[in-house]
């Protein structure tokens, strides 16, 4: 709040021929003092046909997917061309997350054990851990989606899921909470053990 009043100051008297630029991701976090000094400017993702000259070679699957898990942020699929690890990295996290649904416990726990790798750097595993969850949310999304508009089998990603909306609500619900924890001094262990039983 402090650093808010001190940024306000300078807002309201800026030298002549000063200006600023705010990058916000949660406007609402901004205090409405500094809102209402501020002109605003909203982006939206690109329509996928603005952003087709980055496909490349990639097939129509497979940049169908990229877009998605991009939500269509042409900034991810620019770095994401420039180093393809990052990428498949991400689209590992995809597989493993589907492969979660319709298995027992314990395979649930045998398919998540590598993502506690780093023992060292707290904060960096949290992060790691956190945007595991943010990729899980997307395509926790995607699947709900799809199960909104058909009765039958929905493809995920990679494979076919069929899902009560209720259990992906709560799913969803639960990977936000996840997140948030993930901020916490919560064993992160212990958060993905109770994530996985809210997978069906």
């Amino acid at each position: 709040e402090a650093g808010f009043n001190a940024l306000l100051k300078t807002v309201e008297e800026p030298r002549s021929d000063t200006y600023f630029f705010f990058l916000v991701e949660n406007y609402d976090n901004i205090p409405k003092t500094i809102q209402s000094r501020c002109h605003h400017i909203y982006f939206s993702p690109p329509k996928s046909t603005e952003i087709a000259i980055l496909q490349g070679e990639d097939s129509d699957e497979d940049w169908v997917l990229k877009c998605e898990i991009a939500r269509r942020l042409p900034g991810l699929l620019v770095a994401w061309k420039n180093n393809p690890e990052i990428y498949q990295n991400i689209k590992r996290e995809v597989e493993r997350f589907e492969k979660l649904f319709f298995c027992c416990f314990d395979e649930k726990l045998r398919l998540v054990e590598d993502i506690f790798g780093e023992k060292k750097d707290h904060i960096r595993a949290r992060k790691h851990l956190m945007d595991i969850v943010g990729i899980w949310q997307i395509v926790c999304r995607r699947i709900m989606k799809k199960n909104s508009t058909s009765d039958h089998g929905v493809r995920g990603f990679t494979q076919d899921i069929i899902c009560a909306p209720t259990d992906l609500v709560k799913l969803l619900d639960m990977l936000a909470k996840t997140k948030i924890l993930l901020k916490k001094n919560i064993h992160p262990k212990v958060l993905f053990e109770q994530l996985l039983l809210h997978i069906p």
